[in-house]
């Protein structure tokens, strides 16, 4: 009001002049309060009406109000203030119809941008009717928006007892209608759909506080809409937010958090041009295929992000999901219900980590590896060999830091192989094996035959015990290791002049004298009875000829 007396004065108008449209003012807002009473009254006595209407009636007029509003929204956007009372009616059938059809609603008429309100300056000028109309019908959506958002956290509330008992009684049917997973299934449908909309962060809060909900349905939904964004999304300020929250609640909740809540991070993609900002330029050769098909499908929801944005987020973003990662590793004692999904974490984000996470990294996953030899730590066979892999990406990645001693990672990579064929679910990490395999004796440096024949040699035996496909897939990766070192090949020769004994139950490839036996695990899949492994078992065993 000063503001707009001074201007005025500045343009001239008397004194006079200026408490006319003060009073004139005051008048209108007289009327302005007089009217929002008339319309309470109006809104009372409509939902006194509604409440006398049979339940076939007001699912009837759900029915109108939605397609009346998804019909022509500019013209017909006050029925969501009808839709949005129906929310709160004291049948729970209706109010739970009433939720599905504004989310539904929502979802449809919602702009694909952010709304920005006229500020009180904009509202004093004169504007067209078109623009008057846009302004009118933004600010509608926007306040039905945010009213069914606070609908939408009453009804969790409200239903978190009556969900619990469900839950408890193993009542999937009920508890799959429940208020609560109504409310949170149409917050989760939102926040897919209207991402860059209004209240997405809030929306973003409630999903991660659902995360460790204490029903299994409940997180089943929140971490499906978290991973649809992570997914599906690219990288963005909305992704950002989403994983400092994450990272938060890692902070907060620390041992107690739930393995699934840490999983959610794989689904980040995040490339070295990001954190470059696009500014370095590698050969074609350099780069992995996935990371080459995963900038292919970010190209598009990237091209419009400026370079130095694009590096601030992906910055952002790699340092909470690895803050997050650190907290679980340095755990005082460790919790091993953690470990698998942040081993799978670290090694998938590995060759992103730079010089000065590296150091920490390899103290950590090092400590982890020495107490499971010593038995004061149980990992899994997975987790032991996606430590080796993390470790190893990190080398790949940083090509000055060759002075260190990895001795203890090979162990630990050679005795997860006979874990892998004695574990009867072994068949799925064969995959993780081998690529860790190949990472750590094809693609770096030059190392000894014997330690390169003692791990040949414990695949063809692993070759034994897993499905023919997997058998398959170890022969070729024996094959290969044998091409770079043709000394190994001696393992094909039965007639092969050698030194001392075999010893198979030994933790270190290279004492294991593995030159001193043969590959008689190769004439065995020779006459296996599925052809693919007959074939690349034969393969195999011509190196020999």
């Amino acid at each position: 009001k000063k503001v707009r007396m001074e201007n005025n004065i500045a343009r001239g108008k008397t004194a006079e002049q200026l408490a006319k449209e003060e009073e004139a003012s005051a008048a209108a807002e007289e009327q302005r309060a007089a009217e929002l009473v008339v319309e309470q009254e109006k809104q009372q006595a409509e939902l006194a009406k509604k409440a006398e209407l049979s339940p076939a009636a007001k699912k009837m007029a759900l029915a109108e109000l939605s397609m009346s509003v998804m019909r022509d929204p500019q013209k017909n956007i006050g029925a969501l203030k009808s839709l949005d009372a129906y929310c709160n009616d004291k049948d729970l059938m209706i109010a739970k119809l009433a939720v599905l059809s504004m989310t539904a609603v929502l979802c449809d008429i919602c702009p694909g941008y952010r709304i920005r309100l006229p500020t009180e300056k904009e509202k004093e000028m004169k504007v067209t009717k078109e623009v008057a109309a846009q302004r009118f019908f933004e600010s509608a959506i926007l306040n039905g928006y945010q009213k069914f958002l606070q609908v939408l956290e009453g009804c969790g509330r409200r239903g978190e007892d009556a969900a619990l008992a469900l839950d408890e009684a193993n009542d999937t049917e009920g508890l799959q209608g429940s208020m609560l997973v109504v409310a949170v299934t149409g917050m989760a449908r939102l926040l897919r759909k209207n991402l860059h909309f209004n209240f997405s962060k809030n929306i973003m809060q409630s999903m991660v506080r659902r995360v460790d909900s204490p029903i299994a349905m409940v997180r089943q939904v929140a971490l499906q809409a978290l991973h649809g964004l992570f997914k599906e999304s690219g990288l963005n300020e909305s992704v950002k937010d989403a994983v400092t929250l994450l990272a938060e609640v890692v902070k907060k909740k620390g041992r107690n958090i739930r393995p699934e809540v840490l999983e959610c991070f794989l689904e980040i993609r995040i490339t070295n041009d990001m954190l470059d900002g696009g500014s370095a330029k590698r050969k074609k050769g350099e780069r992995d295929q996935e990371e080459e098909d995963m900038e292919r499908d970010l190209e598009e929801g990237m091209a419009t992000m400026k370079k130095a944005d694009r590096k601030r987020i992906a910055t952002a973003v790699l340092d909470a999901v690895l803050v997050a990662y650190f907290r679980v590793l340095k755990m005082d004692p460790v919790a091993p219900d953690l470990l698998p999904a942040v081993l799978k974490g670290l090694a998938r984000f590995a060759h992103l980590i730079n010089i000065n996470f590296f150091s920490d990294l390899l103290q950590a996953i090092k400590a982890l590896v020495l107490a499971d030899a010593t038995g004061e730590c149980a990992l899994t066979a997975a987790s032991a060999i996606h430590c080796v892999s993390a470790v190893f990406k990190c080398l790949k990645n940083q090509g000055e830091v060759w002075d260190l001693d990895l001795q203890d990672f090979f162990d630990a990579l050679f005795q997860a192989i006979p874990r892998i064929a004695a574990d009867p679910a072994g068949e799925a990490d064969v995959g993780i094996l081998i690529d860790s395999l190949k990472l750590s004796l094809y693609d770096l440096r030059q190392l000894s035959s014997d330690r390169v024949a003692g791990f040949v040699k414990r695949v063809f035996s692993l070759a034994l015990h897993v499905p023919p496909s997997s058998a398959a897939a170890l022969m070729s990766l024996a094959r290969m290791l044998l091409t770079r070192y043709p000394k190994g090949i001696r393992l094909l020769d039965t007639d092969h002049a050698c030194v001392g004994v075999y010893n198979a139950d030994v933790a270190n490839a290279e004492l294991s004298n593995a030159l001193a036996s043969t590959a008689w695990e190769v004439h065995l899949l020779r006459r296996s009875y599925h052809p693919a492994a007959r074939k690349a078992a034969a393969e195999g065993g011509n190196m020999g000829v």
